[in-house]
């Protein structure tokens, strides 16, 4: 229900469903770029649904205040603060901000804009959100390389990291441990869960602490909170 009113929340309804689907995708690209290895990124970036939703809080605040769209601006928030604040490697840093600007233009808000070389990624007019659930559905399962920027011969890197997963999981079933060692660890495992925190409320505490223009350490907060609950899903 908070989604979906989240997603009607905005003011500038045509340009703002155009410019998410576009921020939805480019957080799809640069995380898939990762199983590509170092053709994707020099260094694999932990890219997470926090710096997705921090990002699509400022562009829909943007949109309400703002009459005309400062997409540079908005490039330079997203590519150097949201995504960027984790990218190290200056290439890495100058390829993220290149194909931002693929996605945060006003050419992308003219009507069949595509974002990619691929026929089916053209931006649609969506009256719903039903309407892009049953789009996306659509989409092929297999995305070509081409999708993420990438040679079709990069196929061969991702194949070959695939396969080395797969090989270096199957041995890593070696021989088990003995059942002494194993009820330490089991003891040892409960002992962590007992310490571990409860999730932190995210909601209640974008309420209390907004990611406002004038409010930029309420910005790093709301992510440490984000990454702090995603470490408690891991554990």
């Amino acid at each position: 229900k908070s989604e979906l009113s989240f997603y009607n929340g905005c003011v500038k309804q045509e340009e703002w469903r155009k410019l998410f689907f576009g921020l939805s995708l480019f957080h799809c690209i640069i995380k898939e770029r990762r199983r590509y290895g170092a053709v994707g990124w020099n260094i694999s970036y932990e890219f997470n649904s926090a710096d997705f939703k921090i990002s699509a809080r400022q562009l829909q605040e943007i949109l309400n205040n703002y009459k005309d769209i400062p997409f540079k601006s908005l490039n330079y928030l997203t590519s150097e603060c949201y995504y960027g604040g984790k990218v190290t490697d200056d290439h890495d840093r100058r390829l993220l901000k290149v194909m931002l600007t693929d996605f945060y233009q006003d050419v992308v808000l003219y009507t069949d804009y595509q974002f990619s070389l691929a026929e089916e990624f053209k931006i649609k007019d969506f009256l719903e959100i039903d309407d892009a659930i049953k789009w996306i559905d659509k989409l092929p399962t297999q995305d070509p390389p081409i999708v993420f920027g990438l040679n079709p011969n990069s196929l061969i890197t991702l194949e070959l990291n695939e396969a080395r997963f797969i090989l270096e999981s199957l041995l890593s079933l070696g021989p088990m441990p003995s059942s002494d060692k194993n009820n330490q660890d089991l003891e040892f495992i409960k002992m962590i869960l007992n310490k571990c925190p409860l999730r932190l409320n995210e909601e209640n505490a974008l309420e209390k602490f907004p990611t406002t223009y004038f409010e930029s350490m309420n910005t790093v907060l709301i992510k440490e909170i984000f990454r702090f609950n995603r470490l408690l899903e891991v554990i």
